[in-house]
């Protein structure tokens, strides 16, 4: 909220990352409506993520610049197991990846093998949510996860026979 009420002075806090701008003198019925209406946007969005994440998907949002904007907590573990951690903010894709990313993607069949770590994981374009974002499924390249599957079994037997 601010005295500033000038066209500069709005669109300064708009490029600024606000998401209103409230001018005084402040009318009352006016601030409510305004709160009402973030306060149901906000819960709109809470809904749609909660069932982004109940589908238990490995999603990740990429904006024009390669960065991660956005990955459901799947895709974020994923990420972090591979990675043996995770921050959003500092992740860079893998140049794999983002050599991938530099060239038109349809819908099809675009989908790409990258290492994270000592792991594969294979991208696969979903679709585009704006201009310059788009949706990836991240998931560990199949044969791998076999592996990995067989490793832990076979640890599992040597445990149990060690134990007999």
């Amino acid at each position: 909220m601010t005295g500033l009420s000038e066209t500069e002075h709005i669109i300064r806090g708009f490029q600024a990352g606000g998401v209103d701008y409230v001018t005084k003198p402040v009318v009352p019925n006016e601030l409510l409506a305004r709160i009402e209406r973030h306060l149901a946007r906000g819960q709109t969005a809470r809904i749609a993520r909660t069932a982004i994440d109940l589908t238990g998907r490995f999603l990740i949002a990429v904006d024009a610049d390669a960065k991660v904007v956005w990955s459901t907590p799947k895709a974020s573990h994923l990420i972090a197991d591979c990675l043996g951690s995770y921050d959003s903010a500092s992740f860079t894709l893998p140049s794999g990846l983002l050599d991938w990313l530099s060239r038109p993607l349809d819908s099809v069949s675009s989908s790409v093998t990258v290492r994270m770590g000592d792991r594969s994981v294979q991208a696969t374009y979903i679709g585009r949510v704006s201009d310059q974002g788009i949706i990836l499924r991240l998931s560990l390249d199949d044969q791998e996860a076999d592996k990995g599957k067989l490793q832990k079994a076979a640890a599992h037997a040597v445990r149990v026979l060690s134990s007999i």
